[in-house]
Parts: C-alpha cells; structure tokens; sequence
C-alpha cells in the first residue's frame, strides 16, 4: 500500500496516464477502458490535504472515456466539508464501476450524472455527500457503507431524473440517509439504517 499527498502535477499525469493507456488499448469501434485495479485491498491512499484541485479524478463532457473502472482506492481528505470536492466525479454518459474503495473525510465520494453507476462494496467514512447522482443517471449501489460521526450530510442522494436501486446498505450518522428529488425511481431492498 502506498500514499501520495496529490499535488496538481500528480493529477495531471496520473489522468494523462489514464487517457494515454485508453488511446493506446481501444479504437473508435470500441468503449474505451480505464481499469484502476487491484485485488480486493486498498493498496493506494490518494491523499487531497494539499491538492489544489477540488476532485482527485474528474472526467466530464469532454472525456474520452467510456468505462471507468476504480478498485482498491482510498480518497483521503478531499475538501471536507465542501460538498464541491471529492474523490470521484464522472458526467456525460460514461459507464462508472467502482468496487472495494474507501472515501474519506471528504466533501463528496462520488460524483455521477448521466450515464451508468455501480457502486459495490465501498466505504464511505465522514463524507458530506457520499454517493449523489442525479441528470438521467442509472444506479447500482450494493452493499456500501456509509458513517457520519457528524450528523450532517446525505448518504446517497439521487436526482434529476435518476432511476437505481440501493441494497444491503448499512447507513450510521448522516442528518439523510437515501434522498430522493425531482422526478426519481428508486428501490431500495435489505438496507440497515
């Protein structure tokens, strides 16, 4: 396991790698891949204290990717307390996995509109908003935790047209654990609040 306090070059080259790695794998006929992946345990810390941006991995309109997949990450310390920083945020139609990570003291863990998102068996300690999608989004989230040791907050927040499902969550602390507005289908099965 290792951890690196992000800097504005680290994030640089570490996305360039990421998008280097897609153009080099995938052609037009094919959905590009991003695989951040390990075996099961956190094996990186990517640590915000002293990052100049708001999120440690940001991929928006103009992304060349169309499948991310994260696993095995920790996001430590990404604006805490300012709902617009975070660890992951994804728009614009991209097909987000993300499996076995943990976000931490952190404005938002993840950050997705638009497009598909499954979030699987991650942890979410002290962070303001920990899964919020919303703009068409279709969700997945399974076994996930989410603590608040300060009462504030939204566990998972679905808007703007979403539609998902969120099952055997365990949910401790949040001022709102499952939130859902503005025109939303949602289902939840099995969860402990």
């Amino acid at each position: 396991s290792w951890t690196c306090n992000m800097t504005s070059d680290f994030i640089s080259k570490w996305y360039n790698n990421l998008t280097v790695a897609v153009d080099q794998q995938c052609n037009r006929n094919q959905a590009p891949a991003v695989y951040v992946s390990w075996n099961n345990n956190i094996t990186a810390i990517l640590d915000g204290t002293t990052a100049t941006e708001s999120y440690c991995f940001r991929a928006d309109e103009d992304a060349s990717q169309k499948y991310l997949h994260f696993k095995d990450l920790e996001f430590r310390n990404w604006k805490p307390g300012d709902e617009n920083g975070g660890g992951i945020v994804a728009w614009h139609n991209i097909d987000v996995l993300i499996e076995f990570c943990k976000f931490t003291n952190s404005g938002r863990g993840v950050w997705l509109a638009s497009g598909r998102a499954r979030v699987y068996d991650c942890e979410f300690v002290d962070v303001f908003r920990g899964a919020y999608h919303q703009y068409h989004c279709k969700i997945n989230n399974l076994r996930n935790t989410y603590t608040n040791t300060g009462g504030v907050g939204t566990a998972v927040h679905m808007g703007r047209l979403s539609a998902g499902h969120i099952r055997e969550c365990t949910f401790s602390g949040h001022h709102t654990n499952i939130e859902a507005t503005q025109n939303c289908r949602l289902r939840t099965i099995s969860n402990n609040h």
